[in-house]
């Protein structure tokens, strides 16, 4: 039995071919056969059709009826009465003779249609043409080469290729060419297109492109042609074939057709084509100046990518300036001010508060005070710069505040609390504060959070606790976005560290600093430095350290907030023997501190810097004077208390033994109010003079109970293993083909930067070759998949 007539249709020839011989397998072996086929060289005519009649054959099975000449199709068509016909034809639009022939082979049966094979009928029929079983994982990979698509893996196994993109025959890639040129020039058009962004189905393609492209066209070709998967997208296979031919100036020119195209449905879209095109785009520069000054805050690194690729379009880089300083202030670069530089007008509102934010990144707190800044934010934002600074300032003025206005007037409010020691109300008000920072989002380039601020005063209190808690929902809010991100890190390491937990602080400063970061963070990363190097007990450690922070005190800036901060590099610095530049740092500060109202911490923390500079140059006198100073004080705040009772056992611990129930009590004290280790320190001293063993180790133990040391049990050789985000980020795209350019745009950052990371990525995976870094990410890619 032969079932009658049969017709199968696919884009896939070797899937089509595959369904004939299933059928046939399924004839008796006493059925006569006769097979014809015919191909884009070899056409086949009347003649070959009536040869293969003259041996009367029960089933005559024709593959590729496309290539038939209308002859031959006629010919079936007399044949279709004396045998059985099984045939099978590319989806093409059929007319005339083939149409019907189509209607006398579907009289009986429909037409079965084949193409995209699900994994396990592609694996069933792969199998079956290699003749053995293959790993799963290797049909996997020619599976997804393929999109299931049967032809292209036939033409593969022939080449013995099995799905690797990265080596692709050479033999195969121009099979595939020739693949894509026989389905038409609209259809090649459309996947030179599909191939540059691999993202974009060929619906969305014919769409944007419609008015170049003849769709009905494309639409047939592409089916006809088998060159896209279920989603429409271009099949990968054939990609690889598309960009093997294609020029950097044919991308550049699809990518402008792109941008153009585009520009309407999908703006997004639009500017990365933008970004890797020649710029030539009627109205590009407005367009790329309009998306970079909207993206200099939500998205700041794809603003400097615009901003560059403006300047390459023409733009003034002085019209670009506060866009490119506005984006490299919300990415926390330091580079900021010397872009401000540039502004073409510096007295702009917007200059002067962008300048105020750097001021306060750079610890410029007086400097920050005397901006001239306008807006409703002017007068919260100065009163906050001139209390860091000991500077008068004055009440709020009782105006209806906005959300972003009350929230900087609280931190205000809240650091005037600080100042006259009413702690609780402080920190509530920070908190809140915190919260509504969290919640607005304020766009103002103010350079400062309620969190690190409110976190820097709690620490000054001595609630080690309560600013954990501040600069812990700042880390995980994300609160004041990449440009906060590295204070509220760092500043939250110092917290942990004053609690006794150094893993936080040892990190950041075996990772190092970023270039690019600006004076505070560099500042907060030299005080963890010191502060290990101190707790260390390590004398070339200190030297180290201090090596390391020295540069940092050479802008004499800081705050009489930042006094505990300052005094882990004064007093490191102090103790290798550098007065130099030391002292004017401290008299600073100190004087800062006086100035302050004695109800609260200023004034007795400005004497405890001076008890601890005495105290590390082991001058007697100093720490007598700092302690006499402080002893004049009668602050409301207990931890400026607890200081001024361990100023006088660390005087007397000077001259004479010192009562051990003293002592205890004291430490107790200062561990009361987060002084831990200062109180391990006391009881270290006082056990060192006094004359009683047997009391010097019950001390002892006290002490190291209240401190212990900071040990780095990580590995060196960790640090030189693995890539960052961007740089994995990087070689992925490189890995898939991408260009440079098209990378950068993808990823909105220069094809320069891209470069500089493609170098980066080499060198740590030890590649010799570009090709050996390749098979590396890929590699590592598929351990990851």
């Amino acid at each position: 039995m032969t079932a009658g007539h049969r017709l199968v249709i696919g884009p896939g020839g070797a899937g089509r071919t595959h369904r004939l011989r299933a059928w046939e397998a399924d004839l008796d072996q006493s059925v006569v056969v006769k097979r014809l086929s015919a191909s884009h060289a070899r056409q086949l005519d009347e003649q070959g059709v009536a040869d293969a009649a003259a041996d009367q054959p029960e089933v005559l099975v024709v593959d590729d009826l496309q290539w038939f000449t209308p002859a031959a199709i006629d010919e079936l068509i007399d044949l279709a009465s004396k045998v059985t016909l099984w045939a099978s034809r590319r989806p093409w639009p059929s007319n005339g003779s083939l149409r019907l022939l189509d209607d006398l082979l579907t009289e009986e049966n429909s037409a079965e249609r084949v193409g995209l094979m699900s994994f396990d009928d592609f694996a069933s029929a792969v199998s079956s043409m290699i003749g053995k079983a293959t790993s799963n994982d290797r049909l996997q990979t020619l599976f997804d080469a393929t999109s299931g698509l049967i032809g292209l893996a036939a033409d593969a196994i022939a080449a013995n290729w099995f799905g690797d993109l990265d080596s692709v025959p050479e033999e195969l890639v121009d099979g595939f060419a020739r693949r894509m040129e026989r389905s038409g020039l609209e259809s090649c058009a459309l996947a030179k297109i599909l191939a540059v962004d691999p993202r974009l189905d060929s619906s969305t393609a014919i769409d944007a492109l419609e008015e170049s492209l003849d769709r009905g066209a494309a639409e047939r070709g592409i089916r006809a042609g088998g060159l896209v998967d279920r989603d429409g997208l271009l099949i990968p296979a054939l990609r690889v074939a598309v960009l093997a031919d294609l020029t950097t100036d044919e991308r550049s020119s699809i990518h402008d057709r792109l941008a153009q195209s585009l520009n309407r449905q999908q703006p997004d879209q639009a500017l990365v084509h933008l970004l890797s095109g020649s710029g030539t785009v009627a109205g590009t520069a407005q367009t790329l100046v309009e998306a970079a000054s909207q993206r200099q805050v939500s998205d700041p690194v794809q603003a400097l990518a615009l901003c560059d690729q403006a300047e390459l379009a023409g733009v003034p880089a002085g019209d670009l300036a506060l866009i490119r300083a506005r984006a490299s202030f919300s990415l926390g670069f330091s580079d900021s001010l010397r872009h401000l530089d540039d502004v073409s007008d510096p007295s702009s509102g917007q200059a002067a508060m962008l300048s105020f934010g750097i001021d306060q990144r750079d610890l410029r707190f007086a400097q920050a005070a005397g901006r001239p800044l306008v807006g409703e934010l002017a007068e919260p934002l100065l009163n906050l710069a001139r209390i860091l600074v000991a500077e008068p300032f004055s009440e709020t003025s009782a105006v209806t505040p906005s959300p972003q206005r009350q929230l900087f007037a609280r931190m205000g409010e809240g650091l005037s609390m600080v100042v006259n020691g009413l702690t609780a109300d402080a920190l509530t008000l920070f908190v809140l504060a915190a919260d509504d920072f969290d919640r607005v989002q304020p766009d103002a380039p103010v350079g400062v959070t309620p969190h690190a601020v409110g976190g820097t005063a709690a620490m000054l209190l001595g609630d080690v606790v309560g600013a954990d808690v501040l600069l812990s929902l700042a880390v995980e809010a994300d609160s004041g976005g990449q440009g906060e991100a590295t204070t509220h890190r760092l500043l939250r390491a110092y917290a942990r560290l004053l609690g006794g937990d150094y893993a936080d602080s040892l990190t950041a400063v075996r990772e190092g600093e970023e270039a690019h970061w600006p004076h505070r963070d560099r500042f907060l990363l030299a005080v963890l430095d010191a502060a290990l190097a101190r707790r260390s007990g390590d004398t070339a450690r200190l030297r180290d350290a201090w090596a390391r922070a020295e540069p940092v005190l050479v802008r004499q800036s800081g705050s009489w907030l930042l006094s505990d901060l300052f005094v882990e590099l004064l007093a490191a610095g102090a103790r290798v023997g550098d007065s130099r530049r030391v002292q004017p740092v401290a008299e600073s500060l100190i004087e800062q501190g006086l100035a302050l109202p004695a109800s609260g911490p200023g004034p007795t923390n400005a004497h405890w810097l001076e008890l601890q500079l005495g105290l590390a140059r082991e001058d007697r006198v100093g720490v007598q004077a700092a302690f006499e100073s402080m002893a004049n004080h009668l602050p409301d705040d207990p931890r400026a208390k607890a200081r001024i009772e361990a100023a006088e056992v660390w005087s007397t611990l000077m001259d004479r033994e010192v009562d051990e129930d003293v002592v205890v009590a004291v430490s107790d004290r200062l561990s009361a109010v987060g002084d831990d280790w200062e109180a391990s320190r006391l009881l270290g001293q006082a056990a060192l003079d006094l004359r009683n063993p047997t009391a010097a180790r019950r001390m002892l133990e006290l002490a190291r109970a209240k401190s212990s040391e900071p040990i780095d049990d990580t590995g060196d050789g960790l640090m030189a293993l693995g890539l960052s985000e961007r740089e994995a980020e990087v070689a992925r795209l490189v890995s898939e083909g991408r260009t440079h350019k098209e990378v950068g745009a993808q990823l909105f950052i220069s094809p320069k930067t891209v470069e500089h990371h493609v170098a980066r990525v080499k060198q740590k995976l030890g590649a010799n070759s570009r090709a050996e870094m390749l098979a590396t990410i890929r590699q590592a890619g598929s351990h990851d998949a």
